[in-house]
């Protein structure tokens, strides 16, 4: 597989996806290839630069980063241990998060730093310097767990957008898909 351009294995990957999964109960969907390569090149990280994806579904946006990065990055050992192990970083609240992992390891990544976690109730603060996500519209929270994440927080919409930004370090740059 190794061997495999590698947009080849992307859309088999997605159609493999897409033909054997179901929107579940969260009301997750696939964030189109395009508007995904679209956002990556206009935040357009630099190698050594941390990523992030707070809701990563099946990792669109860790995959496009990561090959993004992969031509930026030098071809030392040291270089892409970097790359594969202390650069690309997802969390993911449903069992999504193992096709996120193994989309990753498909296109290289040999750390695959995605966990299944819920972002609300468990997000990163400060860390991360790039962070793109398809936050989960309308996705029911609780109002205790929407002041978790801020006492004037409207809905679940406002408080996922708000994990998103708080993930940011200083300076970070953030490209994040809401609802319209």
């Amino acid at each position: 597989m190794s061997s495999v351009d590698e947009d080849i294995k992307g859309v088999a990957f997605e159609h493999f996806i897409q033909r054997t999964t179901i929107q579940n109960d969260l009301g997750e969907y696939f964030t189109p290839r395009h508007i995904v390569r679209f956002m990556v090149k206009l935040v357009d990280p630099e190698f050594r630069q941390t990523v992030f994806d707070l809701f990563c579904g099946t990792g669109g946006f860790l995959v496009e980063s990561y090959k993004h990065l992969s031509f930026k990055a030098g071809r030392s050992p040291r270089d892409i241990e970097i790359l594969q192990t202390k650069t690309i970083f997802g969390q993911e609240i449903t069992s999504n998060a193992r096709i996120a992992k193994m989309n990753m390891i498909l296109f290289g990544d040999g750390h695959s730093g995605v966990t299944q976690i819920n972002s609300i109730n468990n997000p990163p603060e400060n860390k991360f310097q790039v962070v793109f996500s398809n936050i989960p519209f309308s996705q029911s929270l609780s109002r205790g767990e929407i002041r978790l994440v801020d006492s004037d927080a409207k809905d679940a919409d406002e408080a996922c957008l708000l994990r998103c930004f708080n993930s940011l370090s200083e300076g970070g740059s953030m490209a994040v898909i809401i609802p319209g």
